[in-house]
């Protein structure tokens, strides 16, 4: 059977999350994939990856004329099909549907709302308050009111508010470490106190077809002993109820249910608890899903073009163990990568 040929554009291709989508994608057995890959840093190595057939350097997500050099991009190469897993971009992506499908290039992302909603971890919280166990959680600032609930959980986690994964994380375990980190991250930006919850952890990633449909969700212990688990380098998939159920409630809590999602939980005697939630993408260790039989890349394509998908069972005990690996370029190599829009 002949493969369709699609043209996909990769947003924030660099991360490292994203291998397991380009592989996906051009392992697919029913898509002829031109994958071209976009990235701010021509240092990412993902942009020469055999894979990829052709990479730019675009504007940082928040600079101007970031998005019209995105359109400008689409409109030149005929993309099919924009991908993107930078958990800031995906509500002002979704907002761009409309215009991109007048270029005849599709998306397959949750609705801008809920997007937004899962970038601010108060907001979040206080969304989800009463449908998901959480911890419990306030806004950074008052010295006192953290201090109280040191004492009341024995130790707390200041988070920035706004930053995606484990950035901006720090765990406190007494009264003169609040103050010095309060002071820290008020320099920073708006933070949020966390009441610390020891036990395994967790993430479910799962997938909604456009009509709100589950396709998968599957659950994964992370196998490690690091208080920061962001950027995870080892997990399995298993069955665990407790935290599938909990990571979809928040998804719906939170009206994600079109598309990828990613949910991080822990699970401390019996209870899971929703600690983060990455709408619209998938998780960085997903290699261990694509060779399960959830090609994430194709998948994404089958929903952006309107493809029928069925549910997935994925099958247990697959586990990823990531390493990192060295792509070796030349300067010439670094400073062909074409320059789209005005990039600093």
């Amino acid at each position: 059977m002949s493969r369709k040929p699609v043209t996909v554009l990769l947003l924030a291709a660099g991360s490292p999350g994203d291998i397991s989508v380009i592989r996906g994608l051009k392992e697919s057995s029913r898509y002829n994939v031109t994958l071209h890959a976009a990235d701010i840093d021509p240092m990412k190595g993902n942009l020469f990856l055999p894979e990829i057939d052709r990479a730019y350097i675009v504007p940082r997500y928040d600079a101007p004329g970031y998005h019209e050099a995105i359109l400008g991009l689409v409109k030149r190469l005929r993309v099919d099909v924009l991908i993107s897993d930078l958990d800031e971009d995906l509500p002002h992506l979704s907002r761009l549907a409309p215009q991109l499908e007048e270029l005849g290039c599709r998306i397959a992302l949750p609705e801008p709302q809920g997007l937004a909603d899962c970038l601010d971890k108060l907001v979040a919280y206080r969304k989800l308050k009463g449908l998901v166990p959480q911890p419990e959680t306030i806004e950074g600032g008052d010295v006192d009111a953290a201090a109280q609930m040191m004492e009341k959980y024995g130790r707390v986690i200041l988070k920035a508010r706004n930053l995606r994964g484990g950035r901006g994380v720090d765990l406190i375990e007494d009264l003169e470490g609040i103050t010095f980190y309060t002071r820290q991250h008020q320099k920073r930006g708006p933070f949020v106190v966390q009441q610390f919850i020891e036990g395994a952890e967790y993430n479910c990633s799962s997938l909604h077809d456009m009509e709100g449909r589950l396709v998968f969700a599957a659950t994964r212990i992370k196998l490690e002993d690091r208080l920061n688990k962001a950027n995870t380098i080892a997990a399995r998939i298993v069955d665990e109820p407790a935290v599938r159920e909990a990571a979809l409630a928040a998804v719906e809590g939170l009206r994600l249910e079109r598309g990828f999602n990613n949910v991080e939980v822990i699970l401390r005697d019996g209870e899971a608890h929703v600690v983060d939630i990455n709408g619209g993408r998938w998780a960085g260790q997903d290699m261990n899903l694509l060779y399960s039989g959830a090609n994430l890349g194709e998948l994404y394509v089958d929903l952006a073009l309107g493809e029928p998908v069925k549910p997935i069972d994925v099958p247990l005990g697959a586990t990823s163990l990531k390493i990192k690996v060295d792509v070796v370029v030349t300067q010439e190599q670094i400073e062909s990568v074409e320059r789209v829009g005005k990039v600093e």
